[in-house]
């Protein structure tokens, strides 16, 4: 058995408050509480849960008889008037629900932050390394070009002053001729 209450029992539980304050008495007889109940499709046990749950939050106070099942029922209407102004059952029990959820995954993250956190190191040194890797290409690769640009341009003159050499010794030699 569910030993938290759902989300269903948690407004039926306001609800059953707002009705106990409609009595006249200050006590529910085992009938009035079980057709509360019944005509809200909560069985028998979670019904008890549900009474048993008002009574540790000291709201309502079970009369059982000997085989341990619901006498009577017997409540302070001041104490559940102030207690349904101020929250409710289904508003702490929202409450709740948010804070387990937010533990959940506040562990989860727990969890993860160091494997995302190792991950998102290697990440930012490879691409440092690789950043620095193509800058140093970069470089060697501009100063290649710069050898070749010298080298073409020697090769260029070079070519120039043997074409003028060349040029020269034709005309010479056909002034000869």
């Amino acid at each position: 058995m569910n030993k938290a209450l759902t989300e269903k029992e948690s407004k039926v539980a306001d609800l059953f408050l707002e009705d106990l304050l409609t009595h006249e008495k200050t006590h529910a007889f085992k009938s009035v509480v079980n057709h509360f109940f019944e005509k809200d499709k909560i069985s028998k046990e979670r019904a008890l849960f549900i009474c048993e749950y008002l009574e540790r939050k000291s709201l309502v106070t079970l009369i059982l008889d000997s085989n341990f099942t619901l006498r009577n029922i017997k409540f302070d209407k001041s104490k559940i008037q102030e207690f349904l102004k101020n929250d409710g059952i289904n508003k702490r029990w929202m409450v709740d629900s948010k804070l387990k959820y937010d533990l959940k995954f506040s562990k989860f993250k727990v969890k993860t932050f160091g494997f995302l956190f190792v991950i998102s190191i290697f990440g930012g040194v490879y691409g440092f390394y690789d950043f620095i890797e193509r800058v140093g290409i970069i470089k060697h690769f501009q100063s290649e070009q710069k050898k070749e640009l010298e080298e073409s341009k020697l090769h260029n003159s070079f070519l120039i002053q043997k074409d003028i050499d060349s040029l020269n010794t034709t005309k010479k030699s056909k002034k000869n001729e």
